[in-house]
C-alpha cells in the first residue's frame, strides 16, 4: 500500500499499489504515474496542489543487490518553467519503509504549522515540527534519533527547505 498524507486537512489514508504495479514499471513509474493523475499543467512547485512522491522500487527490502533506491517525483522549482523532475536516493529510508509495510508516500497540500511524518509499524501520524525549525539537516537527524531512537531513519529539508530556497 501507498500512504497519502494530506497536509490541508492533516489526514492520512492508503491507496492500493497493485494497479499501479499492474502498468508501470517500478517506484519511479508509479511515481510518474500518480503524479500525472494528479498534478495539473499550470499547478506551482509551491502549491498545494503539488505532490511529492517517495515511491520504493519492486525490490527494496528483498535482499537483491543494488536494490536500495527511493525514487522522489514531483514538480521541481528548481527548473524553469518549472516542471516534472525526479531523482533516487540509496540509503536505509526505502528499505525501512517497505518493512514499515508501505511501498511509498505521496504528499500533498500544505500545513497550518511545521509538521513531520511519523512512521512506525505500519502506523503512520503527522507530528509538530516545531522544535526542529531552524536546525541544520544533521542537527535535525541528531533529534530525530534522540526522539525516536538510534536506529530511526530520516529525510529532512533543512534550513533552506524550510526557506523555499528553489536549489
Amino acid at each position: 500500500q501507498i500512504l497519502n498524507v494530506n497536509l490541508s486537512e492533516a489526514k492520512i489514508t492508503t491507496l492500493p499499489t497493485q494497479p499501479y504495479a499492474e502498468k508501470y514499471l517500478g517506484g519511479r513509474g508509479i511515481a510518474a504515474r500518480i503524479y500525472r493523475e494528479r498534478v495539473k499543467p499550470e499547478t506551482g512547485a509551491f502549491d498545494p496542489e503539488n505532490v511529492l512522491a517517495f515511491m520504493a522500487g519492486p525490490l527494496v527490502a528483498t535482499g537483491a543487490q543494488a536494490a536500495t533506491q527511493l525514487s522522489a517525483a514531483g514538480k521541481s522549482p528548481m527548473t524553469y518553467p518549472e516542471g516534472y523532475c525526479y531523482g533516487s536516493m540509496g540509503g536505509f529510508v526505502g528499505a525501512e519503509l517497505k518493512k514499515a509495510g508501505f511501498d511509498g508516500i505521496i504528499i500533498e497540500g500544505r500545513a497550518e504549522k511545521p509538521v513531520y511524518l511519523w512512521i512506525h509499524d505500519g502506523e503512520a501520524e503527522i507530528r509538530d515540527a516545531s522544535s526542529l525549525m531552524g536546525q541544520n539537516s544533521f542537527r535535525t537527524g541528531e533529534m530525530l534519533q534522540q526522539m525516536h531512537g538510534d536506529k530511526t531513519r530520516f529525510i529532512v529539508i533543512g534550513v533552506s527547505g524550510e526557506k523555499l530556497v528553489r536549489t
